[in-house]
């Protein structure tokens, strides 16, 4: 991500349980993970995410 002139950052994917890894609840494939205390954007084209359509109608209201 590029933001050289921020030192720090913060963001929370979720809440997850005891003993479960931040990476282990990313909702939507090639979403950001935060992985040993770093931010880890996806290496894929464009924003790298991967929309489902099938995961897209559980999620819409």
């Amino acid at each position: 991500m590029a933001m050289p002139a921020v030192t720090w950052g913060e963001r929370s994917e979720s809440v997850s349980a005891p003993g479960v890894p931040l990476e282990e609840m990313v909702k939507l494939p090639g979403t950001a993970v935060i992985k040993d205390g770093y931010l880890r954007p996806s290496d894929a084209p464009g924003f790298g995410l991967e929309i489902d359509d099938a995961w897209l109608e559980q999620v819409t209201v």
